[in-house]
């Protein structure tokens, strides 16, 4: 507080108590029992309760004005934050807000940024419908996780927003249909049926209608308190979408000593185990001169005379390949199994072999 008031000092830094108010909107919710709340700070002039006021989409009359200490009060002055209540529609965070000599005006002014809001989303909407139509036809499908997104003050609700859009990857992206503050309503839930979306509640009620038409439809509500939680949970669905990341881990080395011919299953090689294990479900490469001439699995597996599921280094054992015969004595087969692994939005698309 000192360095600001030794600031606004040397830079000369003045307000105007006398006149009509205005400022900015530091916040804004819903409240039961009062409806639309803004949190106000007064730059200039002084806000009086009964005051028209203008704040973005949201005009009206200042019916009840209160201090940061919650204390009713008749006025306030430049540098002071207030509640108020009596707007008919949420002001943006940030915007500015003025008192309006007569409510035509501020209600025609609010009806008109609210026009050109609602002409500004529609052409964005159709920008991003056909950017997606365009990627769909010339590049790479992306799957993407829809979300509708409700919280308690429009502060939370733009961060929210900002949050789960940032959670993307190159082959699945999270998209917020709608966002808005207060509580669930029956048309949230509707529209999440029709568009197979995740509901996300922060801090704020779910009405028993709304409740019913989510056991009705089907719609997954999921409710928080810590933004921490909701980006975790959009993190893990859009992770679930990802394939997982394939890649070869190699099990054992067989040397071919003896072939053993048979009319009824075909060629029999007679083995020793040089490395590892090899194991009767896993897949094969047969290598001749460094060069792989079949790749496989295994038709059979013996120890001894008897069939095995696993054979060690150091053992000897009797291995048929499935549809392949030509083995030659001094042939390597190279047994291997493929591996997932579960990828992260910062995986590549597939790991290496």
């Amino acid at each position: 507080l000192e360095r600001i008031f030794l600031e606004s000092q040397i830079l000369e830094l003045e307000c105007h108590p006398d006149g009509p108010a205005s400022g900015v909107v530091l916040e804004a919710e819903v409240q039961q029992g009062k409806g639309i709340v803004a949190h106000l700070l007064v730059h200039d002039g002084t806000l009086l309760r009964g005051n028209v006021i203008l704040a973005g989409e949201g005009s009206g009359t200042v019916r009840s004005l209160h201090h940061d200490f919650c204390k009713e009060i008749e006025s306030a002055g430049p540098s002071v934050p207030v509640e108020v209540s009596g707007l008919s529609a949420l002001p943006g965070v940030g915007e500015p807000f003025h008192v309006i000599p007569k409510f035509e005006e501020a209600k025609k002014v609010a009806e008109e940024c609210a026009r050109k809001v609602r002409a500004a989303y529609m052409a964005e909407r159709r920008k991003l419908d056909s950017a997606s139509t365009l990627q769909k036809l010339s590049g790479p499908v992306v799957d993407e996780v829809n979300v509708i997104v409700r919280a308690d003050v429009q502060g939370t609700v733009e961060v929210l927003k900002t949050q789960v859009e940032d959670q993307r990857h190159e082959e699945v992206e999270a998209r917020v249909l709608q966002a808005g503050v207060g509580a669930v309503t029956e048309n949230d839930v509707l529209l999440a049926s029709t568009s197979n979306a995740l509901i996300v509640a922060f801090n704020v009620a779910l009405g028993s209608k709304a409740r019913q038409a989510a056991d009705r439809e089907g719609v997954t509500i999921r409710t928080y308190t810590v933004l921490y939680d909701v980006i975790a949970t959009i993190r893990d669905l859009l992770e679930g979408r990802l394939a997982p990341a394939v890649s070869e881990a190699v099990t054992g080395h067989i040397e071919i000593k003896r072939i053993f011919r048979s009319s009824k299953i075909g060629n029999i090689a007679g083995c020793m185990v040089l490395d590892g294990t090899v194991n009767r479900d896993h897949k094969v490469r047969l290598m001749r001169d460094d060069q792989v001439v079949y790749t496989g699995t295994l038709a059979s597996l013996k120890r001894e005379s008897d069939d095995a599921k696993e054979v060690r280094e150091g053992f000897e054992c009797g291995l048929v390949l499935r549809n392949y015969n030509d083995i030659r004595e001094g042939d390597i087969v190279e047994a291997y199994k493929t591996v997932e692994t579960k990828r992260t939005l910062q995986s590549p698309l597939r790991s290496g072999n």
